[in-house]
């Protein structure tokens, strides 16, 4: 049985994750290694749900160490196009420079713990950014 302790980011996205196995031994896995051991039931803090074609990996564990190599974002506004928002207008924390990210973005950002100021929560299948 496996335990993810850390997750890594680089360029905004999840680069690897460090596992601890039962006999000790600290493993650095990538997504797909990760979501082949949650199928075969190896990975005791996560299990994953199928959402638009994607697997995503829930977390059953609030424990797990984030170790981030991009910087943290803050919603500034919302981009719509006619009554519909599609996209968001973020800053990034560490350059201040503006950034313009779509919904599914900022929802994968925010689902990972780098957007301050919203959430990312899946309600009847569907995504949704809590702001």
């Amino acid at each position: 049985m496996y335990k993810v302790l850390k997750k890594t980011y680089s360029n905004m996205k999840v680069d690897k994750y460090i596992c601890e196995n039962d006999d000790g031994q600290v493993e650095e896995l990538k997504t797909n290694q990760l979501l082949d051991l949650i199928a075969e039931d190896k990975v005791s803090n996560a299990h994953t749900i199928l959402s638009d074609d994607q697997n995503l990996i829930i977390w059953t564990d609030d424990d797990i160490e984030e170790e981030t190599q991009t910087a943290k974002y803050t919603i500034e506004e919302k981009i719509f196009n006619e009554d519909k928002i599609v996209g968001f207008k973020v800053k990034d924390t560490t350059t201040d420079k503006i950034l313009k990210l779509s919904q599914g973005k900022v929802w994968e950002l925010a689902a990972n713990g780098l957007v301050d100021n919203c959430e990312a929560r899946i309600n009847n299948g569907v995504k949704i950014i809590l702001i």
